[in-house]
């Protein structure tokens, strides 16, 4: 998975203030890295347009639609190939 939008944040050093926040996160993890959702949608494919691009044959060019509002996800198969899984 190749993330279009970085999540990669360094740590804080000792003694930084550390902001809290209580906006649900949502954050797709994969062996290819890590990307946090924003509020709205976001494509989920093998096409360089996707905002999660996944390189994996088994994935479709436009595979899934990912909404995220109101702390609530939802994901849309998009007629992909082999189907899309939610564990």
């Amino acid at each position: 998975m190749t993330p279009r939008a970085g999540v990669g944040r360094q740590p804080p050093r000792a003694g930084e203030g550390v902001e809290i926040s209580d906006r649900p996160r949502f954050v797709l993890r994969s062996k290819q890295g890590s990307f946090e959702l924003s509020e709205g949608e976001s494509l989920v494919g093998r096409s360089r347009n996707c905002q999660v691009v996944v390189r994996d044959p088994s994935v479709s060019r436009s595979h899934a639609l990912l909404t995220f509002r109101d702390g609530v996800v939802r994901v849309k198969d998009l007629s992909s190939s082999n189907g899309t899984y939610v564990n």
